[in-house]
């Protein structure tokens, strides 16, 4: 009778494993077929098990799973995880869209910063400073997001030559000021222009 694998010694377990890695070697292709064909009969439980099996491993202990999961990155690195998801980008897309819509608040720092440089403390700074409204024309952004049903936040504004953040301007002062070109000669003729029709 076979012994039971905590039976085994180290040496016969460690026997075990190279004989298992010779054979998965010599016949990748047949297992890898045998793999794909029990997937796709089976793919709703097997997708099921490892959803279950992920959320153990995570509840389990958080820190410890956060840490596997850095390492783990660490050792595969950022070319393979580029290359993964240039050679399936509806898999990727899908992937990002579920993490963005599970982490709202980490989805918009990593914009600020990545876009602008800045994080959300210092746009939740910015904010308070202008009293929550546009920093032109002094009133609350009133646009809508579609996804939320609520009004959008206000757009970080900045130049474009030197990349530094001026303010936060509602939709319609934000879409302005670019069709100026960021030119202060072109708003002051603008101004000028309506003063000049309303007489």
């Amino acid at each position: 009778m076979a012994k039971k694998w905590a039976e085994l010694t180290e040496e016969q377990k460690q026997r075990s494993r190279e004989a298992s890695a010779r054979y998965r070697a010599r016949n990748r292709g047949r297992l890898n077929e045998r793999a794909r064909e029990r997937y796709a009969i089976n793919r709703d439980e097997v997708v099921e098990r490892k959803r279950a099996a992920h959320a153990r491993r995570r509840d389990q202990d958080q820190e410890a799973y956060r840490e596997k999961q850095r390492k783990k990155y660490e050792a595969y690195g950022r070319d393979y995880a580029r290359a993964w998801a240039k050679a399936n980008p509806e898999k990727a897309a899908l992937i990002r869209k579920r993490w963005r819509a599970q982490n709202p608040e980490r989805t918009k720092e990593l914009r600020l910063l990545a876009r602008f440089g800045i994080d959300a403390t210092y746009y939740d700074e910015l904010l308070a400073a202008q009293n929550g409204a546009c920093a032109i024309c002094g009133r609350p952004e009133w646009r809508i997001d579609k996804r939320t049903s609520k009004p959008r936040a206000l757009a970080v504004d900045h130049c474009h030559d030197t990349g530094r953040v001026r303010g936060l301007l509602c939709f319609s002062c934000n879409v302005a000021i670019g069709f100026f070109e960021n030119s202060p000669e072109f708003a002051e003729a603008a101004a000028q222009y309506l003063r000049r029709g309303d007489r």
